[in-house]
């Protein structure tokens, strides 16, 4: 396995040291933060609607299917940037099949730990997150997503391993997408603070 793969697994596995593993919007708001980009309050914003001068939500939000499946990754992306030197990059989620290093699920084509999946099909997309393990037809992914709009809370997590989803589009070859990786030295914030999710 490759440097790059190598961080990418071990840090999501000290993020995530058990599986099945979820880290919570409502019960870990700082983490899932850190991770997401979002708050419990602004996923209920997105839900339910802002709260009036009562504390009651109007019930109509303003991205009402919306789950963290979508942000998880493109910040974990920027995250592996940072620790290998790289320039950031604007990982798009659901355009995965567009970036450079896309391998379509056909041919034989076998993913490896540390890629970035995607699920669905052309016109309709479903879910993104990062290969854990693979073990022969079973994986083990971390994603967002965890939870929603009926849950009245979201999650990021780690998933046991497990058949391979059906409607598996392909993946990004993580060692192609992020060309030019150094492993880093340091923490990717740079001290020695215990503020680092992805350690």
């Amino acid at each position: 396995m490759s440097a790059l793969r190598n961080w990418i697994v071990t840090n999501l596995k000290n993020l995530l040291p058990s599986a099945p593993m979820t880290i919570w919007s409502d019960t870990n708001g700082s983490q899932f933060q850190q991770l997401t980009g979002l708050t419990q309050e602004e996923l209920m914003t997105k839900w339910y609607g802002s709260k009036d001068s009562s504390g009651n939500r109007s019930g109509t939000g303003t991205d009402p299917t919306f789950t963290t499946c979508t942000s998880f990754l493109p910040i974990f992306a920027s995250k592996v940037c940072s620790a290998g030197g790289l320039a950031g990059k604007q990982l798009r989620p659901f355009k995965l099949n567009t970036e450079n290093g896309w391998v379509a699920n056909a041919d034989g084509a076998s993913p490896e730990a540390g890629d970035f999946f995607l699920l669905g099909t052309a016109v309709h997309l479903e879910h993104v997150g990062v290969i854990l393990e693979v073990d022969g037809s079973n994986w083990s992914m971390v994603a967002g997503g965890a939870g929603g709009k009926r849950f009245q809370h979201d999650g990021v997590k780690r998933s046991a391993l497990e058949p391979m989803p059906g409607a598996v589009m392909g993946w990004l070859d993580v060692d192609t997408y992020f060309s030019g990786w150094v492993s880093p030295s340091a923490d990717i914030y740079g001290d020695d603070d215990d503020d680092d999710p992805y350690k």
